[in-house]
């Protein structure tokens, strides 16, 4: 018989929101020849493994198909920053913050405020 072959293939979501997430994993994990893998919540990234996606362009079609489920549901109960996201990246996750851009203050002390005297 004919020998099947998958990718492990990430998918950045548009959503942080866990509603959002939760619903795309279970839709995307109807579809024939995919499962969920992973998801990771701190970044909105699901991991899926996907039967005949070989190439770079059945991976970016998976994708693709993945972003428009994300933006179906968030059409439907997704929040109006959702909304907003989906209508400002229609066929892409928003870009992710640079790692010095979600780090702290450098001086932990400098993002606390300062005590009052009583």
């Amino acid at each position: 018989g004919r020998r099947a072959r998958g990718s492990i293939v990430g998918v950045p979501l548009r959503s942080h929101d866990d509603l959002i997430i939760t619903l795309v994993s279970h839709a995307l994990a109807l579809v024939p020849g995919s499962i969920v893998l992973d998801v990771d919540r701190v970044r909105s990234v699901l991991y899926l493994h996907v039967l005949d996606a070989t190439t770079d362009e059945d991976v970016e079609g998976f994708r693709a198909t993945a972003l428009d489920v994300e933006a179906g549901i968030i059409r439907a109960v997704g929040t109006r920053e959702d909304l907003e996201l989906v209508r400002r990246f229609p066929s892409s996750a928003p870009p992710a913050p640079r790692s010095e851009d979600r780090r702290g203050p450098a001086d932990p002390s400098a993002a606390r405020p300062p005590k009052e005297e009583a």
